[in-house]
């Protein structure tokens, strides 16, 4: 039996620092820098702002990207660190690879809205119409009054031809 400790606290400097811990081992502290989701998330992930890059964010989030990846790898079932790497790969505009991070969280955290959204979205990005609309109906399941998901439900499905869909979803 693996027993897993997570914790998670804010950073002054607006970064979140999630301490993964095994049992009888060392602790794993992972540095996850969040953006808000954009057109300069690309730009946000690897550190340039007007034009510059800045070495030192960049190293910070590709050293976050490894202990991240090593912790799915210590423990699979990890779903907080797996929604953190979606979050990494998404604002690296790594779609594939955030799509396959959002499925492993959603298969084990099954009952939070912003994981399903952020696998609808990701879906989205992806081209794979039909399963975004399945993970975001989902998460419109777990909260459906969240205007966000609606409306991310409505486009999609307006842009699919579904009129009256997007229209009892934009309502």
């Amino acid at each position: 039996h693996l027993a897993w400790s997570f914790a998670a606290w804010v950073h002054p400097r607006s970064r979140l620092a999630t301490r993964v811990c095994h049992t009888n081992e060392l602790c794993v502290e992972l540095w996850v820098v969040f953006f808000i989701a954009g057109s300069n998330s690309r730009k946000a992930y690897t550190g340039t702002q007007s034009g510059l890059l800045d070495p030192a964010l960049f190293a910070e989030k590709r050293a976050a990207e490894e202990r991240l990846r090593k912790a799915v790898a210590a423990n699979p079932k990890h779903g907080m660190a797996w929604s953190s790497l979606g979050n990494l790969y998404k604002a690296k505009g790594d779609n594939a690879k955030a799509v396959t991070a959002y499925e492993n969280a959603t298969a084990v955290i099954k009952k939070d809205k912003v994981l399903w959204a952020n696998l609808g979205m990701a879906y989205f990005r992806n081209k794979d119409v039909d399963k975004a609309l399945k993970a975001l109906e989902q998460a419109k399941t777990l909260a459906p009054n969240d205007a966000e998901i609606r409306a991310n439900l409505g486009t999609i499905k307006r842009q699919k031809g579904d009129l009256p869909g997007a229209i009892a979803d934009l309502e």
